[in-house]
């Protein structure tokens, strides 16, 4: 059964289609206290609508946990790394 009210089990991913085992997940390994986030690097960086000149601009992507899923996800081509990820960032 699902934990998400919103998505029937049918669709529900299996645990290694998520984003932990995504070709395109970065892990963060220093960030949020733990192993779980991660960024999805799909997309190019999204850029943040800023109406003042002091910001600066960098890109940004979305931030996910490893267990997050989408319709986008592909299996690293060389498998998962030791740890279950497609590859790790630091």
């Amino acid at each position: 059964m699902s934990d998400d009210p919103f998505v029937p089990d049918a669709v529900q991913p299996g645990p290694v289609e998520g984003c932990g085992s995504c070709r395109f997940w970065w892990r963060e390994k220093s960030r949020r206290g733990g192993l779980g986030w991660g960024q999805c690097r799909r997309m190019p960086p999204a850029l943040p609508i800023v109406r003042t000149d002091k910001l600066k601009l960098v890109g940004i992507w979305p931030e996910t946990e490893a267990d997050d899923w989408c319709g986008e996800w592909q299996g690293h081509p060389d498998g998962p790394t030791e740890d279950g990820d497609a590859k790790s960032g630091g």
